[in-house]
Parts: structure tokens; sequence; C-alpha cells
């Protein structure tokens, strides 16, 4: 029998160090044979080796720029990597080629909602739906769609499907009970959360999806502490320390959030979601040349990030250059116009210019997709003000200060009302 023939019984038996002992035998026999280095990229994948694994799959491309598979498997593994750009040109050339391919439009649909594309990424969904109408993952992802674009009953109905046809898929767990929460149904979002729990209750899995729970919740302490369960039982969980970061930042501290970005770029420095994160934690110092520094850096390699161009937007608006500001405005709109984020950036711009006709415009499109953004309400409200509809600008303001107690001090802190 070949060492690549063993090989395959040892990985199907799960021995994978004997399937990878017996592929590093072939390939050191014939250097030239093409499906062993594919095997040995898919063992190394397995065994966390991404970067090897990612040099296996170049390899095979090299040699066979036609193996759909290879480059099918490159494309998903950048994307798990947070090579969401890379991901995305990967995937999008398997499509060209096999267009019947649902789990390529699955895997760059959730790149793309990783980096703003949120329509594009939910066309994806929609793709492969059609093309596997019973994908519980992929009517999951297009549920977390949904939600970004603030379509909650949408997102619901998309994860109630998905769990009909999985019980047991912890994504739309997650998926739904964050709707839940986000639609003020406390108890059922704890019901999903606790279903979590119940799949997984010891291991490092499971602390990291009650983290997700905790998080959109706002129980941040309590989050955090479980990302650190999770760092403790797998210390190079980079999933864990990014996201860890991430809730620190949601709770205000900086320093620990800026702490966690820092690790992962460490680690991988080309991580555009540690980027952006760690940006905003320079803006939240008042460090803003820092934070252009790691927008500019995202931007030079990836020229489509509508999250990169909005924080390059702010940054600008904060430094008191709103005109400077307003390309980079303008191109996060064009590449995420769905996003709502995106539309209250500019609004502040235009409010910092003294354009309020054109600030009302774009806060009315932000509340348009996320009633509850409490900064655009707070904006609105002086634009109105400002209109002589002071009426309407108390009741916004108000409404603002319902969502967000701190909404005065956060307005204060940007510096934008002198």
């Amino acid at each position: 029998m070949s060492y690549y023939n063993r090989s395959l019984i040892h990985g199907d038996q799960r021995r994978l160090d004997l399937a990878l002992a017996d592929l590093e035998d072939a390939i050191r026999l014939d250097p030239l044979f093409v499906d062993a280095v594919f095997a040995r990229g898919n063992i190394r994948a397995a065994q966390g080796e991404t970067d090897k694994a990612l040099e296996d799959y170049q390899e095979v491309l090299r040699r066979d720029p036609l193996h759909l598979d290879a480059r099918y498997n490159l494309g998903s593994l950048l994307g798990r990597t947070g090579r969401y750009h890379e991901a995305i040109a990967e995937l999008s050339r398997v499509i060209q080629q096999d267009p019947g391919r649902a789990n390529a439009y699955i895997n760059r649909g959730t790149a793309r909602l990783r980096v703003g594309q949120v329509e594009l990424a939910r066309a994806d969904f929609d793709e492969a739906i059609r093309l596997q109408p019973d994908s519980a993952i992929a009517i999951s992802n297009r549920g977390l769609a949904w939600a970004r674009l603030d379509r909650l009953d949408l997102a619901l109905a998309d994860q109630d499907q998905a769990l009909r046809l999985a019980p047991d898929l912890v994504d739309a767990l997650i998926g739904r009970g964050i709707v839940h929460a986000r639609m003020g149904q406390a108890e059922r979002s704890m019901a999903d959360f606790d279903a979590v729990i119940r799949l997984d209750p010891t291991g490092a899995r499971g602390y990291f999806n009650r983290g997700l729970s905790l998080a959109e919740l706002g129980l941040y302490d309590r989050a955090i502490a479980d990302f650190t369960e999770v760092l403790r039982r797998n210390p190079g969980d980079v999933e864990a320390l990014l996201t860890r970061g991430q809730v620190a930042l949601d709770a205000g501290r900086i320093v620990a959030a800026k702490k966690d970005f820092d690790s992962v770029l460490l680690v991988q420095p080309d991580r555009v979601d540690a980027l952006i994160g760690r940006g905003a934690t320079w803006i939240a110092g008042r460090d803003f040349e820092a934070a252009l520094s790691d927008f500019d850096r995202v931007l030079e390699r990836w020229h489509d990030d509508a999250f990169a161009f909005n924080g390059r937007c702010w940054t600008r608006v904060l430094m008191g250059q709103p005109g400077r500001a307003m390309a980079d405005c303008d191109e996060a709109i064009r590449l995420s116009p769905q996003v709502a984020q995106m539309h209250g950036s500019r609004a502040w711009a235009y409010l910092s210019l003294n354009r309020p006709a054109d600030a009302l415009r774009d806060f009315d499109a932000a509340l348009r997709l996320n009633p509850r953004l409490a900064t655009s309400l707070f904006g609105r409200g002086l634009v109105r003000q400002r209109l002589g509809d002071d009426e309407g600008g108390r009741a916004d303001i108000g409404a603002a200060r319902t969502l967000q107690s701190d909404i005065d001090d956060e307005i204060a802190r940007w510096g934008l009302l002198r």
C-alpha cells in the first residue's frame, strides 16, 4: 500500500499524526505529487497549523491553478483567520469556475459580512439557499445579515427556520438569542443562551458562546470573564482574544481592549478587525494620528473596507477636519449603504460643516436603518433645533437619553458642540 493511500485511511480514522507522517513520506518520494500536498494541507488545517496549511494550498495552486478544491479550502481558511478580503477574492474565483458550489457562497458571504458588505453578503446567502434550500447554516447566516440591517423580524424568521432544520446548531441559537435581546425579549434571549451552554457545558466553546451571549445583553464583566476562561484553557485562541478586546472596547475599557488587539496583531499582523478595533481605541484615547495610521494600513491593502473608510471619516471629523472627512464618509456609504453608522458618521460631518439640511437627511437615513442608534437620535435632535423644530429636537434628544443614559457625556467627549 502506498504512503498516500495509507494516509487516507489514517485520516478517515482521525489518526492525523500518522496520516501526516505518511504524506510527508509520499511527498519526499515525489515532490510533484499534488494530491499529497493538498491532503497535507487539509491535515495541517485540521491540526490548527494554519500558516503551513495555507502554504500547501498555495503550492497546489502554483502547480495546478484550476484545482478548485485547493482554492476553495484556501479561501475558506483565509476567512477563518481574519483575512477577509483575500478570502473574498479566492472564493469569488471558485464561484466563477463553479457557480453551483453553495458552500463557497456561504463562506464568501460570511467574509463579506465581516467587512461591512452586508447587502452583498445577504445576496450570497440567498444564492446558497437557492442552491441548497435545507442549508441551516446559510439560513442562519442570512439571519445575521438581516440583523445587521435591523430587519429583526426577518432575522428571527431565518434563525427559527435554521433551528427547525438543525435544532442543535449553536450559531443559530446564538443568532436568535441576539435577536430576542435586541427585541427586548429577555426571557426568550436567555433561554436561547442557556441552550447554547447545555450543548457544551464544560468545554472552551461553551464559555466562548456564553461570552458572546452575555456581551449582547450588555453584561460585559461576565462576558470578559468567559473569554478569559477560554484563553486560560486555550492560550493561543486568537478569536477569543479578539472578541474579548471587542467586548472590552464596548465596555469602555480602552487600555484592556488595546492590549488584546495588540496581542492579536503580533500573531496576525494584517488582521483587519484587530486593526480597526485598535483604531477605535486610539480614537477613544484621542490619539487621532495613530488611529489614522491603523485605518490607512487596512486601506493600503484592501481598498473596499467600509469600516476602515468609516473609521477614517470619523477620526477626521473628531480632528476638526470634516471637509477632508467627506470623501471617506461617502465611500463608506457607497460600500455599505445599509449600515446605519456609516450614515451617522457623515451626518456629524455635515453638522460640523454647518450644513443642517444635509445632516438631517443622513440622520434620517441612519435611523431608518437602526431606530435605536442613540448618537444619531441625539444628533438629529440638535439639527431639528437648529432648523427651528424645537419640540421635535427635544423629543429626539429625550429618546436618545432613554436609550443611553450617558449620551450627553459621550457627545461632550467628542468635542463637536463647540
